[in-house]
């Protein structure tokens, strides 16, 4: 039996992020970047409420009824607050505008049985007195971006404080579907810490909307639809970094490989108020995250043949799974002392 998930708690609450299925982050649709940005924070900020709706029967009112909907009602400054944005006169009216945006902008979800569209919301409110802007979300496309229990390509969660610096809505994209892809990371063949995604010259012009466009003139599509926007997109993240590398026919670049790598890991900061006990393991930590890059950096050949070791250990049906990284570093660090004392072996 299909289980019912209650999807109120599936957005829980976590105000730094917005989740949502990886169908959505592969799906069809382009917006404005303030609206885009509008969305994710809906998203993050929906609530369970319901509308009343009146009964008519023959142009007399018979009573109400109450539908079920989900619903985002905030503040100009809480927007501003929470995507890290400047709060002024010229992004409030930009906002105004991502709000009919929305209500007018449409999604596409393609499947091998389906190809279904939707409108993000069913209504929009911005009261004149208080400030407060109230979305009510379409319910079926609602379901769609937080039914990640049920899809087999999973969830993603996206970082609102990025989102809000970024100033591409393709980084925006490619953002989102660097992340649905993450699931690969160190496996199928990737190296540890990377994975790739790639997509065809005649798909991103369908992901973006932008069939018609760009036509012979590619070296103008390949800078500002992908070059820039992943130059941007690799300066504001924090987590990971993109190398796009051209797929060709010949002479003819047909597509691209977008090869996904973690960027270095954020050390612990330490605090006065800390304990001796949280100290020592912060400092034992920063130490071997520390190694780790160190290794993986001057040693890449070595690193990787290691890692390789590694992943085949952990392929075998053992009772355990070892930390790839942290046996990878034993690895390479024995390989380095055999080499220097070969007695030692």
């Amino acid at each position: 039996m299909k289980k019912v998930v209650d999807n109120s708690k599936v957005v829980e609450k976590n105000k730094e992020y917005q989740l949502q299925s990886n169908d959505i982050s592969n799906a069809i649709y382009s917006c404005s970047v303030t609206a885009r940005r509008l969305i994710a924070f809906c998203i993050s900020n929906a609530y369970n409420d319901h509308l009343e709706l009146d009964m008519i029967s023959e142009k007399e009112k018979i009573g109400t009824i109450k539908m079920p909907c989900m619903k985002s009602v905030f503040s100009y400054k809480d927007f501003f607050n929470r995507m890290d944005m400047k709060s002024d006169t010229r992004q409030i009216e930009q906002v105004k505008k991502a709000v009919d945006e929305c209500m007018e902008a449409v999604i596409r979800i393609e499947s091998v049985e389906h190809y279904k569209k939707y409108t993000w919301f069913i209504s929009s409110d911005i009261n004149k007195e208080t400030g407060k802007i109230e979305m009510i979300f379409n319910p079926l496309i609602y379901q769609a971006i937080t039914e990640w229990y049920f899809s087999t390509r999973g969830y993603s969660a996206l970082s609102l404080e990025l989102l809000g610096k970024l100033s591409s809505i393709y980084s925006m994209r490619y953002y989102e579907m660097a992340l649905s892809q993450m699931g690969n990371k160190g496996k199928n063949g990737n190296e540890s810490g990377q994975w790739f995604f790639e997509r065809t010259v005649d798909e991103l012009k369908t992901l973006f909307v932008l069939q018609g466009k760009y036509e012979n003139r590619l070296d103008n599509f390949i800078t500002k639809v992908i070059e820039n926007p992943i130059s941007e997109l690799n300066t504001y993240n924090k987590d990971f970094q993109i190398e796009v590398i051209k797929i060709k026919e010949g002479r003819k670049t047909v597509g691209f490989r977008f090869i996904c790598a973690d960027k270095n890991k954020k050390l612990w900061k330490i605090a006065k108020t800390d304990s001796y006990e949280d100290k020592q393991i912060k400092i034992e930590s920063n130490n071997l995250e520390k190694d780790i890059n160190f290794y993986k950096t001057k040693f890449k050949r070595l690193w990787k043949e290691k890692s390789e070791e590694v992943k085949l250990m952990n392929s075998l049906p053992f009772d355990f799974e070892m930390n790839d990284e942290i046996e990878t570093l034993k690895l390479v660090k024995k390989e380095l002392e055999e080499r220097k004392n070969p007695s030692s072996k």
